[in-house]
């Protein structure tokens, strides 16, 4: 409706005036059909749920690995954490390696600076349980699991 209403004016009175005035370096043909499907393009670029699980397993990982971090909550194996435990971890003020690409997908409209409760990120999880992505020649899935009134979440790993 837009292009039918906007677009198609621009683009006759852009074609028209270097029709007239084809001296003119600044005008430049205006096709809003390729500048939105550039912009769709770039979307597709952003960050992946793949790519995101894929980061989240690994930065949790290395985040209990760090000296500084106090021992997981009693009954987590490994890979498995705590919305609490990912809080702790996105909110650092020097963040690991691969918290940017999990806030940017989790968090898209909250500050990097911001602090993340707990229940927030819980929140946040809660949206992407169960949904998997194929990264490479593997499958991964967020999975969750109950454990004395937390959740309790791990990236699933199969191969395809």
């Amino acid at each position: 409706m837009w292009y039918r209403l906007v677009g198609s004016a621009v683009e006759h009175a852009v074609a028209s005036y270097k029709e007239v005035n084809p001296q003119d370096d600044r005008a430049a043909v205006v096709d809003f059909g390729e500048l939105f499907l550039k912009q769709k393009t770039s979307e597709e670029e952003g960050t992946s749920l793949g790519e995101m699980l894929d980061e989240l397993d690994t930065v949790m990982r290395d985040y209990f690995k760090a000296p500084h971090v106090p021992a997981k909550a009693a009954g987590l194996y490994d890979g498995e954490f705590i919305a609490k435990e990912l809080a702790a971890c996105l909110n650092e003020i020097v963040p690991l390696m691969g918290v940017e690409t999990i806030r940017g997908f989790l968090f898209q409209k909250i500050p990097m600076s911001a602090k993340l409760s707990p229940r927030t990120v819980g929140m946040a999880l809660a949206a992407y349980v169960d949904k998997w992505r194929v990264v490479g020649a593997e499958k991964l899935v967020l999975r969750v699991r109950p454990l004395n009134k937390a959740n309790v979440y791990h990236v699933h790993r199969e191969p395809v």
